[in-house]
């Protein structure tokens, strides 16, 4: 009778500790639940907020006429980017881009900034791009735009090349390649065409010939 009183209280005891077992494991379980409802963007919600985000920054730099050309991670990682313009339609040629004005604004931990105007010429931050001097007589039909994802050397980058327009419908020069250069973080002219071949230091302070 001892030993049946034993051995009960015994698988009592074991029935207690898998019970206890359980309810731990259960407690830590719930402990760690919070994080699984968190709202994770989908990459087509991700999309959208970028969008969103690239459509709000064109509307501040360029008024409610702005157009977002592109948006994306352009060039850095993590850091958006949005090339908005205020577009003009060519006569005859309707499926072209042509804008008035243009600007590349870069997002990054301390927010949106330009880094890169073209209205009747082309800067950053450092200077003038794409020029030699200012021509004060020559009248400013805007710009004729194309991306490319190669850099004239070959190499894969995103390309902004943009043309001057003679008149309403006729683009004019060579087109100024500009792309970004990592080496100082801005974003410069980059040619093959003439030596020293590469980026292109900007010109703060182009001579004015009429």
């Amino acid at each position: 009778m001892k030993k049946l009183v034993l051995r009960e209280s015994i698988l009592h005891a074991v029935r207690y500790m898998a019970l206890l077992i359980v309810f731990v494991s259960v407690g830590r379980a719930q402990e760690r639940e919070p994080q699984s409802n968190v709202h994770w963007l989908s990459p087509s919600q991700n999309r959208e907020s970028q969008n969103s985000e690239c459509a709000k920054e064109a509307r501040i730099s360029l008024g409610e006429n702005a157009v977002v050309l592109k948006c994306g991670f352009l060039n850095t990682p993590g850091v958006l980017e949005t090339v908005a313009a205020v577009r003009k339609e060519p006569v005859h040629a309707p499926s072209r881009i042509i804008v008035s004005k243009l600007v590349i604004a870069r997002h990054d931990s301390s927010g949106w900034h330009t880094a890169l105007t073209a209205s009747k010429l082309v800067h950053n931050e450092m200077g003038f791009i794409g020029i030699d001097f200012i021509d004060d007589s020559a009248p400013f039909w805007g710009y004729s735009v194309q991306f490319h994802s190669h850099r004239s050397d070959g190499r894969p980058a995103f390309v902004l090349s943009l043309s001057y327009m003679a008149d309403s419908q006729d683009d004019t020069e060579v087109p100024v390649d500009i792309s970004w250069n990592p080496a100082v973080g801005r974003y410069q002219e980059f040619s093959m065409n003439y030596a020293p071949f590469g980026f292109k230091h900007e010109i703060k302070n182009p001579p004015h010939q009429k």
